[in-house]
């Protein structure tokens, strides 16, 4: 699976935007009636996505289905959050935007 990375930027008021993943699919995984399909990357990679939390990010996903939004629990640079979604799920990063 390819993916885009966003990495988090200071907000003007304070406070800060968070880091997002951005699946190269899109619209294929919405939300419906509260749950993702069986095929949404939540649930097929449920065990890596663990393992991707235990580096230090809270990861929520998107309801329109389409990637997640991440806070950097150790303050990572763009290029380790980049190496630890290709460790732990194997995805492709095709760009990377650092804020």
């Amino acid at each position: 699976m390819k993916f885009r990375y966003i990495h988090e930027s200071p907000l003007s008021g304070g406070g800060k935007q968070c880091s997002n993943i951005m699946w190269e699919i899109t619209g294929k995984w919405p939300i419906n009636a509260g749950e993702f399909p069986a095929e949404h990357p939540v649930n097929r990679f449920a065990s890596e996505l663990e393992d991707f939390r235990g580096r230090g990010y809270w990861v929520s996903p998107f309801p329109e289905g389409d990637g997640f939004t991440m806070d950097l629990k150790n303050n990572q640079f763009a290029e380790q959050v980049v190496n630890d979604v290709v460790e732990c799920f194997g995805w492709e990063c095709t760009n990377q935007i650092n804020a």
